[in-house]
């Protein structure tokens, strides 16, 4: 499976409130904004101080660990990321995005542990998609199908996309009708595959030919 980093997480969002040193942090939003991060990354160094609060730490290594990944640097916004729960073990958006990051060097149980994490601290959507990815390629198919219908219960934007999923992974289970019911509904939503991966099923329940299935296509957001 093709793995698409979730760019939608790297907006930065200031979230804890106005810094003192305002000037080097809102320089930095500046440059990450405009696409320039390696002068991001120099204004998020200059605004981290001693007197600032736990917080606002935290989310200056958030927005290091940003910075890095756009600069396709994963292992140091790792270890920013890790730096930010370490400082704040609250920070659920920085599990998540630690989460993200591991899965993006495919190390699947570290991103499954990370998004737990983030899950324990805010029920996401979101989150319960990206994790129902990173079960399924870790084989563990009831606990992927669990968290797809926690991504539609719980708002994921990816709703479409969480339904043809959910159709996948029934027939991997075998679940052949409870396959065709997910995928129609993915098919109505407009999904793109989603009528490809439909007509694989009835053509598997047609023949009883259940080798189909792995032809079938988990998709992304």
């Amino acid at each position: 499976m093709k793995r698409l980093f979730f760019v939608g997480l790297f907006v930065l969002i200031l979230q804890f409130g106005i810094f003192a040193q305002s000037g080097e942090f809102d320089l930095g939003i500046k440059s990450a904004n405009s696409g320039d991060f390696q002068t991001a990354l120099q204004h998020f160094q200059n605004s981290l101080d001693k007197n600032i609060s736990v917080k606002k730490s935290a989310q200056i290594h958030y927005n290091l660990g940003v910075c890095f990944y756009q600069l396709k640097q994963t292992n140091a916004a790792i270890t920013e990321f890790e730096k930010a729960v370490q400082i704040y073990p609250n920070y659920a958006k920085a599990f998540y995005a630690l989460g993200m990051a591991k899965t993006d060097l495919r190390d699947f149980n570290q991103a499954e542990n990370a998004f737990r994490q983030s899950l324990k601290l805010s029920n996401n959507g979101e989150v319960w998609f990206d994790l129902a990815l990173v079960l399924f390629e870790l084989k563990k198919y009831d606990d992927s199908a669990q968290s797809f219908q926690n991504a539609i219960k719980f708002g994921s934007v990816a709703v479409a996309a969480s339904h043809n999923n959910l159709g996948v992974v029934y027939a991997m289970q075998g679940d052949l009708y409870s396959a065709k019911k997910e995928l129609e509904i993915s098919e109505k939503l407009n999904f793109a595959g989603a009528a490809n991966n439909l007509n694989i099923v009835r053509n598997a329940l047609a023949t009883n030919d259940k080798t189909l299935v792995a032809k079938l296509i988990l998709k992304e957001k």
